[in-house]
């Protein structure tokens, strides 16, 4: 005989997550979103705001609706907006990709591909930990960062992405459109991207 847990409904699913500490937000709403989102794609969203190392997951204290919606929104658009880059990046490097990829070294363009799947697929991008270890190479051409304080995090890949954007296009918009972005995240969030707490001063983001 084969035994199978029922569907677990978007009801359900909101009254779990209100009973286990989540605030702010009513069953009502938060049913309504399950309609339209599935939940698994947001559990990555929720699983920091919980501890998991016991039964049901709780939420830590005061954990609010709004700090994990933000962080959905917030990784929608920065998965947009490195997406649209590495998009234009390698279309405008298949002339030049020879005396990159010597200049650079294989890593930079494994991150790169890294992040346009993970982009392309819809997944968690902002605090995820990258499987690839890019060097810290000191480009040749245009401005650099001081140091990516985590190599396997975001901001080493928006570094790198950034410095390919510079050498195809220097009027880019690309620092605008990150430093608006970012206004989204709160500062005790920068770690986990790999974000130093300067890095609007970094030249590559002057």
């Amino acid at each position: 005989m084969i035994f199978s847990k029922p569907p677990r409904t978007p009801e359900y699913l909101a009254h779990k997550l209100i009973s286990n500490g989540l605030q702010e937000i009513s069953e009502k709403e938060l049913t309504e979103i399950f309609q339209s989102i599935n939940y698994y794609k947001l559990r990555g969203y929720t699983y920091p705001y919980q501890d998991n190392t016991v039964p049901n997951s709780p939420f830590l204290p005061n954990v609010k609706w709004s700090y994990i919606w933000n962080d959905y929104n917030f990784d929608l658009k920065l998965r947009a907006l490195l997406f649209s880059s590495v998009s234009f990046i390698e279309t405008a490097l298949k002339t030049r990709m020879t005396l990159v990829s010597l200049t650079l070294g294989a890593t930079w363009f494994q991150v790169i591909n890294i992040v346009r799947n993970i982009c392309a697929h819809h997944g968690r991008l902002y605090s995820r930990q990258l499987i690839t270890t890019p060097l810290f190479v000191v480009p040749q051409k245009g401005c650099w960062v001081r140091a990516w304080p985590n190599p396997n995090r975001v901001y080493a890949a928006i570094c790198i992405i950034k410095n390919f954007l510079d050498i195809c296009n220097p009027n880019n918009a690309f620092s605008g459109e990150l430093k608006e972005l970012m206004k989204m995240a709160r500062t005790e969030q920068l770690p986990s991207m790999g974000f130093p707490a300067d890095w609007e001063t970094e030249p590559l983001f002057e």
